[in-house]
């Protein structure tokens, strides 16, 4: 379904019943991210996925400017939705935006998952976005879907798997040029360090040994900033959790939350 927003109108994916938990993608992704995990965690909560401004089937007269673009479209969907408190699970830059959610709306928050999340870009990566966006401008999404899919996934996982990579290409590939030039802006402007220590929800931040994007040391970093923050490591996997790990995804997800979540 499409839910209005100020100037955005959100595709919105709900499955279960219970206490509400929303799931927020990341770069060049969708709802489509959560197919093998999103039952799963159903089974216990009212899950709720939306497609970010610019990406998957949401429509929007503007792309996202800023990471505070991001936080306020969450914000009016909680309203929209009626939810005054929620769990939260944000992947790669969803879960920057669930974090600073959490520092900007701590009474909104019950416990949030953060699962290649990164924290700050440094100033390498910021170049990198930029040539990302030019790219996806001139191009069009078919060569950025193959970066995804080259630095994303491990080749072990790419060998052994081909048909979820197909899946997961086709996602990239799909996406809007200018809605995904815009959120590499923003992610390359990212920079949380400031709020890190103000956060008070729970948090559990879940980080593949292997990922090329968000590499686990600034994980590592981000975990050692947040006070009482639990850090998990999954060995042997790339930036695409929830595609190459959605067991251990759930389980994880579950374990945190059945504690933390009412």
């Amino acid at each position: 379904m499409l839910i209005e927003l100020d100037g955005l109108e959100a595709y919105v994916e709900e499955r279960g019943s219970g206490p509400p938990l929303v799931l927020v993608h990341g770069l060049g992704g969708s709802t489509a991210i959560w197919q093998m995990v999103a039952d799963p965690l159903a089974e216990r909560y009212r899950v709720i996925a939306y497609d970010l401004r610019g990406l998957g089937r949401s429509r929007t007269t503007g792309p996202a400017g800023s990471l505070g673009t991001l936080t306020g479209d969450l914000r009016l969907l909680l309203d929209r939705l009626g939810l005054d408190r929620v769990a939260l699970l944000g992947h790669s830059l969803g879960g920057a935006v669930v974090l600073a959610f959490t520092a900007e709306h701590a009474e909104r928050v019950s416990a949030v998952v953060g699962v290649a999340a990164p924290s700050v870009s440094p100033e390498e990566q910021r170049a990198h976005l930029a040539e990302r966006a030019a790219t996806a401008l001139r191009d069009g999404m078919e060569p950025i879907a193959a970066l995804h899919v080259e630095r994303g996934l491990p080749e072990a996982f790419r060998d052994a798997h081909p048909g979820d990579v197909a899946v997961y290409r086709s996602i990239i590939a799909g996406g809007n040029p200018t809605g995904y030039a815009a959120l590499c802006g923003v992610i390359a402007d990212l920079d949380l360090s400031g709020h890190l220590g103000t956060l008070r929800a729970p948090v559990l931040l879940l980080q593949g040994e292997l990922d090329a994007i968000v590499p686990a040391a600034a994980a590592r970093a981000t975990a050692a900033a947040i006070d009482g923050c639990r850090y998990l490591e999954l060995e042997g996997c790339g930036h695409v959790v929830p595609f190459e790990r959605p067991p251990d995804l759930v389980r994880h997800a579950l374990e945190f939350f059945r504690g933390e979540v009412r």
